[in-house]
């Protein structure tokens, strides 16, 4: 199996940090032809990172990657095995990206902008706080409660938070996680753990290469 995948894509990271963790067999590779081209638009509908190739076929969509490799490997796998705490996971990692993920898209974009709006950096950074105590919320559910080895969610969320940590000082807030202890917690825990540690490392990476003048 392979993995199309790029560095610093927050959804490409998910499944990298699952594969990490779990050792599983998939070799990690660029998008084929590049991203754009249409030689990878060809493989999925979506053109996107990341998509597994295994065999002749083609899976986008990194929930649909993750869920595909943890019922193709099922011994040692991070989904729980209790139907209600399995949902409640499904749910928290809806949450992250049709809500969560989305509060940092005008900071992305107000990176860029040249003059920055104030007035839209402002309000992205109150909707930014707000999805934070409530990502902090989900966590603070007895099921979603951090354990002491990664969870599902915590690959879902890391990458997102990763952002979180690295484009906040950029737009005066330096100590983003301040109110939400047990983020900042599960935060530097999570870049203690091995699996979560070097996917960090390589979003860094990733991140300081595409953001250098050369780009």
């Amino acid at each position: 199996m392979e993995l199309y995948n790029l560095p610093h894509s927050p959804y490409a990271a998910r499944v990298r940090m699952l594969i990490y963790e779990r050792d599983l067999a998939v070799d990690l590779c660029d998008p084929p032809g590049g991203m754009g081209s249409e030689e990878y638009r060809s493989l999925t509908v979506m053109g996107k990172v990341p998509v597994l190739k295994h065999g002749d076929r083609y899976l986008s969509e990194s929930t649909a990657i993750m869920e595909y490799l943890e019922a193709l490997y099922p011994d040692g796998k991070l989904t729980p095995e209790d139907a209600w705490q399995r949902s409640q996971q499904s749910a928290m990692i809806r949450y992250v990206d049709l809500y969560f993920a989305q509060a940092l898209f005008p900071l992305f974009q107000q990176m860029k902008a040249s003059p920055r709006d104030q007035q839209v950096v402002d309000a992205a950074l109150v909707n930014l706080s707000a999805e934070l105590k409530r990502l902090q919320a989900w966590y603070e559910l007895p099921e979603l409660a951090p354990s002491s080895s990664l969870s599902l969610a915590d690959c879902v969320v890391m990458p997102v938070l990763f952002y979180v940590v690295s484009l906040s000082p950029f737009f005066g807030e330096n100590e983003p996680l301040l109110a939400t202890p047990v983020l900042a917690e599960r935060w530097a825990w999570a870049q203690e753990q091995a699996a979560s540690k070097r996917v960090l490392g390589e979003m860094a990476a990733g991140l300081k290469a595409m953001m250098s003048p050369a780009n």
